[in-house]
């Protein structure tokens, strides 16, 4: 789209002729991907203000128009606007480009994915488990051990995303004792580990140069007869190399 090539490239005066356009040929009343566009067009270039009203004009908002104001501010160092979007997009009972949001913050920035956390708690926001998951992994790389295993306790452990967050988590943290004995709960439980599990833990098992866990590991992989992707079969090459099977 044209547009996007001149939010890219900055091309702001031609942005704004490609815009006059849509304008004179009915605005964006019927795609509302088209005005999310410009709102990303003018807030790359820097233009808040006209990203704001391009936004603000905008009879139905979807979550990429939502997250291309939100982004566009926080992007240029207005992170208090970008909050008081957010804000908005929660009172208007959006809760599904909320979660979206919130998702994405907690990669794109630390900090501010924290904020948008305490934001969630105070309003009581009903938080989708794909972004509890993302908020456990945001507090690991933090290094905040403490709230993400806070969150980990609380949350629904159905899904294996989740018991794979706290274990990276774990991993990432330089606990790896930790991590491996998750990994021991979670099959106690009765739970499957994926093979994105069992790479971490395998790395786990590295980091503690212990024989006794990495075999253990190997023989949990063999004896369930795990498929052996690239990845997993890697892992539990490195594992063998650094505890010294």
């Amino acid at each position: 789209m044209v547009i996007s090539a001149c939010a890219e490239l900055t091309w702001h005066e031609i942005g704004c002729l490609v815009h006059g356009l849509v304008l004179k040929h009915g605005g964006f009343e019927r795609n509302c991907a088209v005005g999310a566009s410009f709102v990303y067009f003018y807030s790359k270039c820097g233009f808040l203000e006209d990203a704001r009203n391009v936004f603000d004009e905008m009879p139905e908002r979807d979550v990429f128009a939502w997250t291309a104001v939100i982004n566009g501010h926080v992007q240029n160092g207005e992170s208090e606007r970008g909050i008081e979007y957010l804000r908005k997009m929660h009172s208007e009972g959006d809760k599904e480009a909320w979660n979206t949001m919130v998702k994405g913050y907690g990669k794109m920035k630390l900090l501010l994915g924290k904020s948008l956390h305490c934001y969630a708690v105070k309003t009581s926001f009903d938080l989708a488990t794909s972004v509890v998951n993302s908020l456990i992994d945001l507090y690991g790389k933090m290094g905040d051990l403490t709230v993400a295993w806070r969150m980990f306790s609380e949350a629904d452990k159905s899904s294996v995303v989740t018991w794979n967050s706290m274990i990276a988590s774990y991993v990432h943290c330089e606990r790896s004792d930790k991590a491996i004995a998750l990994f021991d709960r979670m099959i106690s439980e009765n739970f499957k580990p994926s093979s994105i599990t069992l790479v971490t833990v395998l790395m786990a098992c590295a980091n503690t140069g212990s024989l006794e866990k990495g075999d253990k590991i190997h023989r949990y992989i063999t004896e369930t007869e795990q498929e052996m992707s690239l990845s997993l079969t890697t892992a539990l090459i490195d594992m063998m190399r650094f505890v010294g099977t």
